[in-house]
């Protein structure tokens, strides 16, 4: 795993209850999102772990699809159990939590680690793979607007008109570092946002 790289361990019925709403959550609906998040596994380094209750067998059962780990509790356990167990598991390597189950969020903050909420990760996934798609599609189109040295004239007479006034904002002045009055935030609201700087 890369210096950004995260365990994640995801409640997969509770986050697609949270996108999909309609309550049909069938077996194309879960194929999208566990190909999602190989993708998002992929394009991140992180190790991403799913979890769904009951499953293809009576027994508990465990896939891998492009890197993304997928466990059933099988028909005698929840998925809850199952998730319980990977975050004590893997309690000394910091895992980071998707669900919005408070007795999860509560497993977990006893644990000393973090969580953040289904559908938060999930607009932060679709964010990020959709910044790559954007940017390429950016680049692309600029690079077929630009013709060889017209292209390098222009820009060299943009940069130049616009170095020649820049504009003092507010937001410029420097802060400092103490703040006598701001409250000290709390240890696991850093760390989850460290985190979510990782997603």
């Amino acid at each position: 795993m890369g210096a950004f790289a995260m365990i994640i361990i995801i409640d997969a019925y509770n986050v697609l209850k949270n996108i999909y709403s309609s309550g049909d959550i069938g077996k194309s609906v879960r194929q999208k999102f566990i190909s999602q998040l190989a993708r998002y596994a992929r394009k991140k380094g992180h190790t991403i772990s799913v979890v769904f209750d009951a499953g293809p067998d009576y027994w508990p059962s465990q896939e891998d699809y492009k890197g993304v780990k997928i466990l059933f509790s099988g028909s005698q356990r929840t998925a809850d159990h199952v998730i319980k167990e990977l975050l004590d598991t893997y309690k000394n390597k910091d895992p980071l939590l998707v669900s919005s189950d408070r007795e999860l969020q509560a497993y977990c903050s006893s644990l000393g680690l973090v969580c953040i909420g289904s559908a938060d990760f999930y607009g932060l996934m679709q964010e990020a793979l959709s910044t790559k798609e954007k940017k390429f599609s950016q680049v692309a189109d600029d690079l077929r607007k630009l013709d060889g040295d017209q292209a390098n004239q222009e820009i060299d007479l943009l940069m130049i008109e616009a170095s020649q006034e820049i504009p003092f904002k507010e937001d410029d002045r420097p802060v400092p570092d103490y703040k006598p009055h701001a409250k000290k935030e709390k240890k696991g609201e850093r760390r989850l946002l460290q985190k979510i700087e990782k997603l």
